[in-house]
């Protein structure tokens, strides 16, 4: 056989395998004239390709690579399985391309013969892909008695798509993702756009060490709060109070590690004064200089930490021991460390450490430098024996009901010792993991999470709400590690009773909310309502 007699046999199998595809596309009679032409040229072909394998006519025919069984069926008859190609595709058509979708951007069809078009490609046919959907784009009332825990908010459409007009973020729009712009119909685009967002966050992403991951884990910031209540009837000095507490603390002269003594902030919460501080040190030392305070400030105040206070059974620092004592007032004759010495001794009084409290140099406003002024009555000391009589104006500034082996608290067994831990119950349950933090900056957000935990199905089996709570971020709140200590992205709800927040604590764990498992925890009634969240 020639090789012009073996190119013509094969052009004329692909024509009419080409054809067969056309016709059958198209639904016309084509396709059954295209079939017809198969069949005859691959037979034709049979016969004339026997000489080129040096074999004689008569057994060539039965030999053909048109009727080698492994190759399959090329007529599209009764075709068999090729390993080689992947199952046999269903459908109207049994061309090669069937199995693949046409994804040039605009309407998919079947025209699988113009595989020149310009910037086309094929992609593997696969299950109708779903638009993207996050947890934080679904949430919200559509008109329906369904909470948004179960289902997206918004109105559905005849395509199926969400149209919620009240977000400006388009945070309901099923067809908008994270990024906030309108994602591509096209498979290999969405791929093409997470593999950029993938590179991107691989740039900036750091790997922190396990020394300030567990400085974040086990970093309270209950531990580092002082809670200032007036006893003065419509007072209203609470800047006051905050400024003169940041001088104070700025001018003391006790110094640890490499960063200042700084209040982190203050914030007034139904006429209360809250005020945070970098460092857990300062908490003891302010509570100490109570007095001296009240004296600078010429009001009485009531001083204390919050309930959720936790006390670190791991730390060695002596000022940060449960077992510290306080002494807020001295003698007129404690002048000085030696002489505070000496009165302790008159009064029986055991240390096996002792801190006493005063000013930077020159701190007292005199200009010249003199540490006579700089002298706070005042001092911080652990008894040598629990025995020991206690002096008036005398307190424990770390005592508190809650306990934890901080050093024992690792990354593997943070979820144990969470569950092995039982709060007491309160009319308070705190639901965790229920937004995204971010998504707290949209008033109309934060409304709808309101109106759900207030009036919502769940919640209603549950028992009557009295009130909902949500911190909101500040504007430059990013969330990241750096603010991991937050409460940003917690909702409170307090029920009316204690049998229904029990019974939250039973039913709402597990629930699904805007497509997130939410986590249930009880929360202190009293921090709750002074405002501390």
């Amino acid at each position: 056989m020639s090789g012009e007699d073996y190119m013509a046999a094969l052009r004329n199998k692909i024509l009419a395998e080409v054809g067969t595809t056309k016709g059958e596309s198209k639904g016309g009679d084509a396709g059954k004239d295209a079939r017809q032409g198969s069949q005859v040229g691959g037979s034709n072909g049979g016969g004339n390709s026997s000489s080129n394998w040096g074999r004689s006519n008569s057994t060539s025919s039965s030999s053909s690579r048109f009727n080698d069984t492994r190759r399959g069926n090329y007529g599209g008859e009764n075709r068999k399985q090729d390993s080689r190609r992947g199952p046999v595709p269903t459908g109207p058509s049994s061309g090669r391309q069937s199995r693949f979708q046409w994804n040039s951007g605009g309407n998919n069809n079947n025209n699988t013969s113009s595989g020149s078009s310009n910037g086309s490609r094929f992609q593997p046919n696969r299950r109708p892909e779903k638009k993207p959907v996050h947890s934080r784009n679904n949430n919200g009332q559509d008109g329906s008695s369904v909470p948004p825990w179960s289902r997206p908010s918004g109105d559905m459409n005849a395509n199926g798509n969400v149209n919620s007009s009240n977000n400006n973020r388009s945070r309901f729009d099923r067809s908008r993702g994270r990024t906030f712009h309108r994602q591509s119909p096209s498979p290999d685009q969405a791929f093409a756009d997470a593999n950029r967002r993938r590179n991107a966050s691989n740039r900036v992403t750091a790997v922190h060490s396990e020394e300030s991951v567990f400085a974040n884990v086990t970093d309270v910031r209950f531990n580092k709060m002082v809670i200032i209540s007036p006893m003065t009837p419509g007072f209203s000095e609470h800047v006051v109070v905050g400024s003169t507490i940041k001088k104070f603390v700025e001018s003391l002269d006790y110094d640890v590690g490499a960063t200042e003594n700084k209040v982190e902030n203050v914030s007034v919460e139904k006429n209360r004064i809250i005020i945070e501080f970098n460092k857990v040190s300062l908490v003891p030392i302010v509570l100490a200089c109570q007095k001296h305070l009240e004296t600078i400030l010429s009001s009485q105040f009531i001083w204390q930490r919050p309930s959720s206070y936790i006390v670190d059974t791991s730390n060695k620092d002596p000022i940060l021991s449960e077992n510290v004592h306080a002494l807020m007032k001295l003698e007129p004759e404690c002048e000085d460390e030696s002489s505070t010495r000496q009165w302790l001794i008159d009064e029986k009084i055991e240390y096996t450490w002792i801190h006493f409290l005063k000013l930077k140099s020159g701190s007292n406003g005199d200009g010249n430098g003199n540490d006579a002024g700089n002298w706070v009555k005042a001092l911080l000391y652990l008894p040598k024996s629990e025995d020991q009589v206690k002096l008036p104006m005398t307190i424990r500034p770390n005592h508190g009901t809650r306990r934890q082996d901080f050093k024992q608290i690792t990354f593997e067994n943070f979820a144990t010792i969470a569950k092995s831990y039982e709060k007491k119950p309160s009319k308070v349950v705190c639901i965790l993991n229920c937004v995204d933090p971010m998504d707290l900056k949209n008033e109309n957000f934060v409304t709808e999470i309101k109106e759900a935990m207030m009036y919502g199905t769940p919640i209603q089996k549950c028992g009557e709400v009295e009130s909902v709570q949500v911190p909101l971020p500040n504007p430059d709140f990013r969330n990241d590690i750096k603010h991991i200590h937050s409460s940003i992205g917690k909702v409170f709800i307090k029920f009316k009773d204690l049998v229904s927040a029990e019974r939250a604590m039973i039913l709402l764990p597990g629930t699904q909310f805007c497509q997130r498992t939410i986590l249930c925890t009880y929360y202190s009634e009293v921090d709750y309502d002074m405002g501390i969240l």
